[in-house]
């Protein structure tokens, strides 16, 4: 939480075209015992492909931003738009909050954080989970599927890290996969 600002300061930096992401702990993140972004293209992720024209539900206005989230979506997010940042930080801080007192914990909630900028203003999305990992990850024999979801996943770019589970993998696995993770609300 006492980095968002400067997620949301890089984001802008790299300017549109570009989104910066964070896995939080046992959401993801490789190394969970310190904190980095990452930063990618955009091109090819289908979540900035679908978000635009996707229905919006629970539409909030706030001063200098909104926030909502994405009707029948694949999975659970909250996503904050505008040019306030400090109204932004502010939500987030609100969203952390709640997921901590959904989830019983004083520790960081389980979360993954996309954000991008378009030259004018911010979007944020925050996934937040249930699990850090599907069922599917430790079952045996066929059943089994290494695939363990971080913020690139979510955003609609699953990586299967060994060739013969891909092969195996169904749409009904998926959306399996992403219910089994993400938190309901």
């Amino acid at each position: 939480a006492n980095r968002f600002g400067d997620l949301l300061d890089v984001t802008k930096e790299l300017g549109a075209g570009y989104f910066t992401l964070y896995n939080g702990p046992a959401c993801g993140a490789s190394a969970p015992d310190h904190h980095h972004f990452q930063a990618c293209l955009q091109k090819y992720v289908p979540l900035f492909e679908e978000m635009p024209s996707w229905p919006r539900s629970n539409f909030v206005q706030a001063d200098g931003f909104h926030s909502f989230t994405l009707q029948n979506y694949r999975l659970n997010v909250l996503i904050a738009k505008g040019a306030n940042k400090g109204g932004i930080e502010q939500w987030f801080t609100a969203q952390l909050e709640k997921l901590r007192q959904i989830a019983g914990t004083l520790d960081e909630p389980m979360v993954n954080l996309l954000a991008e900028h378009d030259g004018v203003e911010w979007t944020v999305y925050v996934f937040p989970r249930s699990r850090h990992r599907p069922s599917c990850y430790y079952a045996e024999g066929e059943a089994r599927l290494t695939i363990s979801p971080a913020g690139i996943d979510l955003a609609g770019v699953l990586v299967v890290p060994d060739p013969e589970h891909f092969k195996r993998l169904s749409g009904e696995a998926i959306s399996e996969i992403y219910t089994e993770v993400s938190l309901g609300f």
